[in-house]
């Protein structure tokens, strides 16, 4: 699956309350929209990897987000 094109927005109230999943990076993230009450409650990506926190690469260079 190419995301080339993908590009973040933010999670507005109509966005939160139509999504079938919310995926954030950290745990900060995810607390952030659950504190929100809006939809689904939000599920760290690091839940799915077995790592305890996936830093957030937002607002770093390229190489933060090869990892």
């Amino acid at each position: 699956v190419s995301l080339d094109a993908h590009r973040s927005a933010y999670a507005d109230d109509a966005l939160l309350a139509r999504a079938d999943l919310i995926l954030t990076f950290d745990a900060k993230n995810a607390a952030m929209l659950a504190a929100r009450g809006i939809g689904h409650a939000p599920v760290a990506l690091s839940a799915f990897v077995g790592v305890k926190e996936i830093t957030d690469p937002y607002g770093h260079d390229a190489a933060a987000f090869a990892g």
